[in-house]
């Protein structure tokens, strides 16, 4: 019988000493605590249609750099993809 793999997840870091980004792998069973300390970003199957597309490694490679950007503000002039804005609802739909 085939043994399930450990559950991992991966960690995308910026060293500003060395200009270099690091790509690594983190047991998932060691992330719950670190999200309660950090900036998270949900995205549902749902929401991308249960396909990982174009679309969606684009838009997820986007929303990784900018919350990397939020701790390495030096990597945000160097941020030349956008996302468009998605509109959100009003806080109190009464006011015009």
């Amino acid at each position: 019988m085939a043994r399930e793999p450990k559950r991992k997840s991966f960690v995308i870091s910026y060293i500003e000493s060395e200009k270099k980004f690091e790509i690594f792998t983190l047991d998932d069973s060691l992330i719950e605590p670190l999200k309660r300390t950090t900036v998270v970003s949900d995205w549902t199957l749902d929401q991308i249609g249960h396909e990982i597309g174009e679309d969606a490694v684009r838009r997820l490679g986007i929303t990784a750099f900018d919350v990397l950007s939020i701790s390495h503000p030096t990597l945000k002039p160097m941020l030349k993809v956008r996302l468009p804005r998605p509109n959100l609802p009003k806080d109190d739909e009464s006011i015009p």
